[in-house]
């Protein structure tokens, strides 16, 4: 039975990486709504800004009156 957990070289210490910009900064920053105490914006789709989503709304309003 072949074991299914993949063994993967953390390259997060690398200094080429670092130099390179390829490395993603894991914290969260001071700005975020999270650290701000910040409601997240509506969205169509229920989505909390994150990974998925940064919180910027970009829609030119049309669907606000039905959210609302």
């Amino acid at each position: 039975r072949k074991d299914t957990v993949l063994e993967l070289e953390d390259l997060g210490n690398d200094e080429k990486m670092k130099e390179s910009g390829f490395v993603v900064p894991q914290a969260i920053p001071s700005h975020s709504w999270l650290k701000r105490g910040v409601d997240p914006g509506v969205n169509r789709y229920g989505i909390r800004p994150g990974r998925h989503w940064d919180g910027v709304d970009r829609s030119n309003g049309k669907h606000v009156k039905f959210l609302l």
